[in-house]
């Protein structure tokens, strides 16, 4: 009888409370397409807090995302993305439909990992290559592993023109991505190649499970020009004392970035670089000098 008695009156105070709150989205909702700016801005943030509850709210932001003004279009794009996954359709259909790119983007990175089927829309068309867009999917790390084929195929289709924006992606993503772009070392494709040693650069330290493939690839093209990257790539992961051979090789080349690669292995280069400071090529015994004097004034 007791527990009847509170349901009961849970049921008189929620009832009233839903109504009341039915009746303040609805009047919200109507303020999106009246009065200043100020106080359609203020009606947006208003159903922001209302998160996953303003789901009828949707359609009214949807269209709020062409209106003039940044902050009204970013606005919408946040509430749209605290609605959620139930916004998530109709954030798709404005793909389709070509909104402005500002809004969507900003609503498919708020969601985080539900936004992520929004970010990869947006890779192809007429918003390809969009910095912002690709930033958004390497922030979510392995989060979004499902996006790498995606983020290699919309590249391809746009050659190399963002190849930087895509690596910073690719590297975002991390080691997952690793399966993926270590095969493209051996490919026939350089502007893929260059995509994979530029990404597999950006992840850094953590990323020293390639450095016996891309030894293998300094030792068989050495005297490609992408082989700078493969300097570079070695370099910024810090490999060890089993890349010197590769890289002392590189130097008396003059590669680019083959002396920093051998900076970095540290100690045991100094044999390397001391013999590259015999090579009759002037500009190999300046850097192998450099990267010495910085190790003794380190």
């Amino acid at each position: 009888m007791r527990i009847l008695l509170i349901a009961v009156c849970l049921t008189g105070f929620v009832g009233p409370l839903y109504a009341a709150q039915s009746t303040e989205l609805t009047r919200l909702i109507g303020q999106l397409s009246v009065g200043s700016s100020q106080k359609r801005v203020e009606a947006i943030k208003r159903l922001r807090d209302f998160g996953p509850r303003a789901k009828a709210a949707v359609p009214a932001l949807i269209k709020t995302l062409k209106a003039r003004g940044s902050t009204i279009k970013k606005e919408a794009a946040l509430a749209l993305a605290a609605i959620g996954p139930a916004a998530l359709p109709a954030l798709l259909e404005a793909v389709k439909q070509r909104y402005p790119m500002s809004g969507l983007r900003t609503a498919f990175a708020a969601m985080g990992k539900a936004g992520l089927p929004g970010l990869l829309a947006m890779i192809h068309g007429p918003y390809a290559g969009d910095r912002y867009v690709l930033q958004a999917i390497g922030e979510l790390g392995d989060e979004a592993k499902e996006a790498i084929p995606e983020l290699l195929s919309a590249y391809r289709q746009n050659e190399w023109t963002y190849d930087l924006d895509y690596a910073r992606a690719l590297g975002g993503i991390g080691l997952v991505a690793l399966p993926e772009l270590l095969p493209l070392l051996q490919g026939t494709d350089g502007y893929l190649r260059e995509l994979a040693f530029r990404s597999i650069a950006l992840m850094g330290p953590k990323a020293e499970g390639a450095v016996p493939a891309l030894i293998e690839y300094l030792e068989a093209h050495g005297r490609r020009l992408d082989a700078k990257d493969c300097c570079r790539a070695l370099g910024k992961i810090g490999a060890g004392k089993e890349a010197v051979p590769a890289l002392a090789r590189a130097l008396k080349r003059d590669t680019t970035y083959a002396d920093e690669a051998l900076k970095a292995v540290g100690e045991p280069a100094i044999g390397a670089l001391l013999q590259a400071i015999g090579s009759p090529d002037i500009l190999v015994r300046k850097k192998a000098a450099a990267v010495l004097t910085g190790f003794r004034d380190g």
